[in-house]
């Protein structure tokens, strides 16, 4: 079960997919899941029309910040604006995201997030086939 939503009433943009795995048989199953988008873009900047002009361009101005080192919460931000011009602007906003899993007998466990799209499809930039993941396991991934 895949639900979609937003968190109302806040100052922040948000979108909130809480996918819901449920075991309708009598063994114990064990699952090794890697669910979520294929690419984040960050924030920052004015991508629009550079993303649909210059996309692999601009990925030398993307980056991933961790607030620590364990992959949990990711910061997705342009290091600069992308522009042609003499005077640099340092972009200061961007996007969190995070994952956790939640059962009913313990609390929500923060996930690692991959965000290297090359760990997962390899060398397939149509993100359409995951080469990486057929050829190792999630394990290897975070690993």
């Amino acid at each position: 079960n895949v639900k979609y939503f937003i968190l109302p009433s806040e100052d922040f943009a948000s979108l909130i997919r809480r996918a819901t795995f449920v075991n309708t048989g009598s063994d114990e199953v064990e699952l090794e899941i890697l669910d979520g988008l294929a690419k984040i873009e960050p924030s920052g900047g004015r991508l629009d029309g550079m993303l649909k002009n210059m996309g692999r361009t601009l990925e030398g101005w993307f980056g991933v910040y961790h607030a620590d080192n364990t992959l949990n919460l990711p910061f997705y931000k342009m290091s600069t604006e992308p522009s042609d011009t003499a005077k640099v602007q340092i972009e200061e906003h961007g996007h969190y995201c995070i994952a956790f899993i939640e059962s009913e007998e313990e609390d929500a466990e923060l996930l690692p997030i991959v965000f290297d799209p090359d760990k997962i499809f390899g060398k397939d930039t149509s993100l359409e086939h995951p080469a990486g993941l057929y050829a190792s396991s999630v394990g290897d991934i975070l690993d």
